[in-house]
């Protein structure tokens, strides 16, 4: 027979079950300013035609993490450190930027003054919407594996990093800090992508990094921490136009 402590305490667990169930999506919310993430939140193994496909950096310490500073009322440093992408090194990154920085036009303000460990001699930034070919992972070119087929990334591919590790890349952009996506590549097989990236519904922000966002801040809302209420509005449109560049 149930006490009335035993009831409280069914009452209590009924709570927190349907608290949890009712949890929100994280992503294009207000993210941290500080943070990182380790092989523990990546993706590293893929399902293909020809089947499971392991990432040649399986097995390794890997870290990504990142500082988000504000400048100004309309302005913020964006920092991200990869460590352990090594054997292969990194050869390119695709971040996540909501689909107002890129489509229908770019917006130069979104991510500039990029340095790679402090230097932007060879720094190389192609703007679009990246995603799976069924012939060639990763684009037309074939040049992202294990990239996983279906979800896409619009965003910002960083490219010209030279066997850099720790990789430290470093931007300005008017666009304050929501979660969001995030891909890597090195060598012919080396891949590491955030698990979110599979799942954009997913409520664990340790399934993200931060990113700039696609709204640009009111002034209202820097006074709160410099984070975008509307931050996800641009999620909505995200399947329904294609801006199709090389992988």
């Amino acid at each position: 027979m149930l006490t009335s402590r035993s009831l409280s305490l069914v009452a209590l667990m009924t709570l927190l079950g349907a608290s949890a169930a009712s949890a929100d999506p994280v992503y294009g919310t207000a993210a941290d300013l500080t943070g990182s993430r380790t092989e523990a939140n990546l993706v590293l193994l893929t399902n293909t035609s020809s089947g499971p496909n392991l990432s040649d950096y399986a097995g390794k310490s890997l870290n990504i993490s990142w500082e988000i500073t504000q400048l100004n009322k309309s302005a913020f440093s964006y920092t991200y450190t990869f460590t352990g992408f090594t054997q292969p090194t990194i050869s390119h990154i695709i971040l996540d930027l909501t689909d107002d920085a890129v489509i229908p036009q770019v917006d130069p303000k979104a991510v500039t003054e990029t340095t790679f460990n402090g230097s932007s001699d060879g720094v190389d930034l192609i703007f679009g919407e990246f995603e799976s070919n069924p012939q060639n992972s990763g684009g037309p070119g074939g040049s992202n594996p294990g990239f996983p087929v279906g979800p896409t990334i619009v965003g910002v591919k960083f490219e010209g990093m030279d066997s850099l590790d720790p990789l430290v890349i470093s931007f300005t952009s008017n666009r304050a800090p929501v979660w969001g996506n995030v891909y890597v590549k090195g060598g012919n097989n080396g891949f590491a992508y955030n698990a979110g990236l599979l799942d954009l519904n997913s409520t664990d922000v340790l399934d993200f990094i931060a990113r700039p966002n696609g709204v640009v801040p009111e002034p209202s809302s820097l006074a709160l921490c410099g984070t975008a209420a509307l931050a996800g509005l641009g999620l909505g449109v995200r399947r329904l136009r294609r801006l199709r560049r090389r992988g």
